[in-house]
């Protein structure tokens, strides 16, 4: 920690001159917005503290359990902290309290002032202290949704303001009740008292059926069905995460669409009535209206006609039925259309398919993507009309938050549960011990635990339940071999409170509702990101009482941990860049929580880094799944960037055109060919375009292929329009790009003898020979198209066009050096840690934290000083008399240096890009003499800069890590 100078400084930042230099002492504002909130500044005080004091009024499990993991890690390492809470209004659930109690580095006192309403976290760190006080308490709305003001601010301890806070908690603490088990069993007995007492009575309390409306995911689904039928399509597909209001859904649809005769198909008896029921309930109408027809009952006159699937398939019932009578067939559960597929059979949903002909179809699923390779989607003409992931829904605020727990499994004599661990060492009493343990330790929602657990053998689950129900937990394994009835009865037990636990492989994936469950419990290794979300999502329908949902995950040695991450993570596209920031700093919408605990967290980071993304099996599977969703034998690019988890990266990184790519996994179907020539153009458009992160390119080229012939002047009214990001330079560095002059001879010879694109006194238009073969060759046309769309699309989606590099984002040496216009393409070597333009208007610097000392030759750290201030040294041989580095000691302003970071120079794809940090300016230069690996003296600079504005917290984390 700095001495009175960053203090000074920071409160001079906060509060006499903004303009001043910042300092990570300053005080600041603590809220809750889309990339900071409360929770993540007392998770890096705690990172960092010593000792700490909780000082708050209102605590929830919620809130709680979204600390636990920081409190066990804390516990490993010998930290401890006190907490000092109250009864006031009876808030806080006795519940809460025995929460507490299980917290062992955690001592706890309720404090004996009647309406303590304190919101305060003190961490001490050597002789400072961190102090956040405001409005948030310790529930999990303050701490990540609600709208929130905390003050945080650094005091020496020898400082008044410090000492005065300090001294107010010990006195608290000083006057305060021990929490006992005997405290809380007196506090349980006023609070339900209490409770009893404020219950309104049923006599007069009021009832009546509010009216249903489309929540905000059912109107856009419902705007899209809308549009999709006015554009003549027959069949769609409705992909929503389970709990999400499927149902509801489609009665709101088949209002819009004043359907005549319904088909409403289930694959179970169970659901015809629920489903009935909520069709009526948005619908109304006569209950003749309304139909089932199953093995039970068969209304054959019915406006509204619910089936089985397996009564409606039936000959005699198909014979019924004109082709045409329903004008609206819904098929639930929509991925079952394939269910029992064999070659050269049709199933029963195929055999409705084939007999009807509807004037729309909607399938309607939260599973599309199936493990077995079966494509559902061309049974809907691959037209997926709508889609909300699990994620979507969770922000939406559609399904029950859940906090996610990434524990270590269990460790026997320095043997850790691997893929390979034999039955004997998964039922292990000292595992199961080891379960219980950590089950107990981060809870539930709620007064009695209903979870359920996977683990990944049949084997393992009965011996499972064995031992869990001989401790005293009850609990039963079911599986697909068990009779219906029988897994239904458990199921009910389960909902009962019967049973604490349900065991299963995969059963519970998909197709079953228990609301109830508020624990699940993952003791397998995760081999698809599908089963893991589908498995996440069994516990996230909402329920009275169920404020979340808490899901460990026990992660062991297993060859791919790197889906977790990978399942969790927000984006459809992934590196492993984003799977290592997924770990080290995840974020989530809504109030819900991911959190690993450390050794879990070193699990993970080495499964990632040990896993090969660039492997041609995931490419292969991603091909596949992409030519499903888009119907295309061929997938091209934009396809890619709609349904994949490769990135155009990955794709253009491994096989330069997505043509090749084609060529290696397509079956049954030729992929073009193209001469010489027009290989060359493609691979140009790949790698330069394609891939581009400037976005000016791309527009001047998307101008070009509508219009043959553009002017400057329509170039600069199209940036103008968009708000691109433009300047005096962009369009000559645009133009060679485009005319080839930019690279070095050795990149341009990859793209072939002539430029596509020629500019003449201000006029711009294709070369004639690129424009014959546009003209000529339309397979040629659409994969130049189709490189040209889906850089366009990506840029629009996620990248601000309005600056020239948005800060957080990562960019390439290559994609750097262009976006400062530099006349001529540099090579890697050139560039190294930093490069200064010839007219010294740009010096962008390079800055590795974490460099590889096998091919460094001095051994230095580039370090965070703040948030806004790090250290930065020189080339080797370099005084402040050397050129360039005496220009950059020179830059007491911002503008000149432009600062770009990654953590690694691990010689991996993924950490060759750079986090654009921003400008900065020279906060002191000072010459310093390092022994290289030769044991010889070198000469170096050591600048401190000064960014022009902090790092988001975020990323400031993940460079720390």
């Amino acid at each position: 920690m700095a001495g009175f100078g960053e203090l000074e400084a920071g409160i001079q930042y906060a509060l006499f001159n903004s303009a001043s230099d910042n300092s990570h002492l300053s005080p600041q504002l603590i809220t809750n917005s889309a990339s900071d909130n409360v929770l993540e500044h007392l998770l890096e005080e705690l990172d960092q503290a010593e000792s700490f004091i909780f000082v708050v009024a209102f605590i929830t499990e919620s809130g709680l359990v979204s600390l636990k993991s920081k409190f066990a890690d804390l516990a490993r390492r010998g930290i401890k902290g006190r907490l000092i809470t109250a009864n006031y209004l009876n808030f806080n659930q006795p519940k809460v309290f025995w929460e507490l109690l299980k917290i062992k580095n955690l001592s706890v006192k309720i404090s004996s002032v009647t309406a303590l309403h304190t919101k305060a976290y003190i961490f001490t760190k050597g002789d400072y202290h961190s102090i956040i006080v405001g409005s948030a308490n310790l529930t999990q709305n303050a701490l990540k949704r609600n709208g929130e003001w905390n003050l945080k601010i650094i005091s020496k301890a020898t400082g008044q303001l410090g000492q005065d806070v300090l001294q107010e908690a010990e006195t608290l603490w000083a006057d305060a009740t021990p929490l006992s088990a005997e405290w809380i069993n007196d506090y349980q007995a006023f609070w339900q008292a209490q409770q009893q007492v404020q219950q309104p009575s049923q006599a007069t309390s009021p009832t009546y059926t509010a009216q249903i409306k489309p929540n905000q995911m059912q109107a856009r689904a419902l705007l899209a069905l809308e549009n999709t039928r006015l554009q003549g399509a027959q069949r769609g597909l409705v992909v929503s995460a389970t709990g999400t209001g499927k149902t509801y859904l489609a009665a709101f649809e088949v209002q819009q669409a004043k359907v005549q005769h319904l088909l409403f198909i289930v694959h179970r008896e169970q659901i015809l009535m629920s489903a009935l029921a909520s069709f009526r309930r948005i619908l109304g109408g006569p209950a003749s209206d309304y139909g089932i027809l199953s093995g039970n009952q068969h209304d054959m006159q019915a406006r509204y006609t619910f089936a089985t699937v397996n009564m409606m398939a039936s000959p005699s019932i198909l014979a019924a039925f004109s082709a045409d009578y329903f004008d609206y067939i819904i098929i639930d559960e929509a991925h079952r259309v394939t269910l029992s597929k064999q070659a050269g059979q049709t199933t029963m949903y195929e055999r409705i398919l084939a007999h009807f002909t509807p004037k729309f179809m909607l399938g309607m699923t939260a599973t599309p993507e199936r493990t077995d390779g079966i494509n559902v989607y061309e049974y809907f003409d691959n037209n997926i009309v709508y889609e909300v992931s699990l994620l979507d829904a969770l922000a939406a605020n559609l399904l029950t938050p859940f906090h996610y727990i990434g524990v270590s499994d269990f460790e026997l004599n320095g043997q850790i549960i691997d893929d390979q661990t034999q039955l004997k060492y998964l039922v292990a009493p000292e595992r199961v011990d080891y379960l219980l343990a950590k089950t107990a330790y981060y809870g539930y929602s709620g007064e009695q635990l209903h979870g359920l657990i996977f683990v990944s053998r049949i084997t393992e689950g009965e011996a499972l339940a064995v031992e869990l129900t001989q401790r005293g937990v009850a609990s039963q394994f079911v599986s697909g071999q068990q009779p219906l009835a029988e897994r239904l009865d458990a199921v009910q037990a389960l909902r009962a409170g019967k049973l604490k636990y349900l065991i299963t492989v995969d059963i519970f994936n998909e197709g079953i509702d228990i609301v109830e469950i508020n624990q699940i419990v993952m003791m397998r290794p995760t081999t698809s990101k599908i089963i893991f979300l589908q498995q996440l999502g069994r516990g996230l329908r909402k329920n009275i009482g169920k404020d979340y949902v808490t899901v460990i995950d026990f992660i062991g040695n297993y060859q791919n941990n790197y889906l977790i991450p990978l399942a969790l993570g927000q984006q459809l596209h992934t590196d492993k860049e984003q799977l290592i920031n997924t770990v080290l700093a995840p974020t989530i919408s809504g109030v819900s929580t991911i959190n690993f605990e450390e050794l879990a967290q070193t699990r993970l980071l080495n499964g990632i880094r040990a896993t090969d993304l660039k492997a041609s099996q995931r490419f292969k599977t991603a091909f596949s799944t992409v030519a499903d969703k888009s119907g295309k034998a061929l997938p091209m690019l934009t396809d890619f960037l709609r349904f994949a988890s490769v990135t155009l990266d990955d794709i253009v990184e491994k096989y330069t055109t997505v043509q090749n790519m084609q060529a290696k996994f397509a079956k049954g179907v030729a992929v073009p060919t193209f001469t010489p020539a027009q290989s060359a153009w493609l691979i140009f458009f790949s790698k330069e375009i394609a891939n581009s992160k400037r976005i000016n390119e791309v527009a001047v080229l998307r101008l070009l292929v509508k219009k043959r012939v553009i002017t400057d002047a329509e170039i600069i009214e199209s940036f103008e329009k968009h708000q691109f990001f433009y300047d005096s330079e962009t369009l000559d560095s645009v133009e060679r790009v485009l005319n080839y002059t930019y690279f070095l001879t050795v990149t341009a010879k990859k793209f072939g003898a002539q430029a596509p694109v020629e500019r003449q006194a201000g006029r711009w238009q294709f070369t004639s020979d690129f424009a014959q073969n546009l003209a000529e060759n339309m397979d040629f046309a659409a994969y130049i198209n189709d490189t040209i769309e889906a850089a366009w699309q990506q840029l629009l989606e996620f990248t601000d066009n309005q600056v020239r590099f948005e800060i957080g984002n990562r960019y390439y040496r290559r994609d750097i050096i262009k976006g400062f216009a530099w006349e001529k393409e540099q090579t890697g070597l050139v560039v190294s840690g930093y490069i200064k333009r010839t007219d010294a208007r740009f010096l962008p610097i390079f800055i590795t934290i974490n460099r590889d000392r096998a091919i460094n030759s001095v051994d230095y750290t580039n370090e965070f000083l703040a948030e806004n201030r790090l250290t930065f040294y020189s080339k080797s041989q370099r005084t402040l008399h050397s050129p360039i580095e005496q220009q950059l000691a020179a830059q007491e302003n911002y503008g000149v240096l432009q600062v770009f970071m990654r953590w690694s120079d691990e010689t991996v794809k993924d950490t060759k890009s750079f986090y654009y940090l921003g400008s900065a300016k020279v906060l002191s230069a000072k010459e310093i003499s390092m022994q290289d690996n030769a044991g010889q003296a070198t000469a170096l600079i050591k600048f401190v800069l000064q960014l022009a504005q902090p790092v988001q917290h975020a990323l400031y984390k993940r460079l720390l890590s």
